[in-house]
């Protein structure tokens, strides 16, 4: 998860990198925050979210 979070942070924070595709860029956002901790389990995201997330990359 720390890696992933930090690849989308990469690619967030590059200025000589641009996302045009709305869809990918608010998945890229999200999983910046895939290694962030929940109040109520493990994590912020789960298996569920990166499920949404190939959907709509995918559609």
């Amino acid at each position: 998860r720390t890696n992933i979070a930090q690849w989308a942070f990469s690619i967030i924070d590059a200025d000589d990198i641009r996302i045009t595709d709305q869809v990918a860029w608010k998945v890229i956002q999200s999983l910046g925050a895939v290694d962030l901790p929940s109040s109520d389990r493990d994590y912020l995201y789960g298996i569920d979210d990166f499920d949404d997330w190939l959907r709509l990359l995918e559609s």
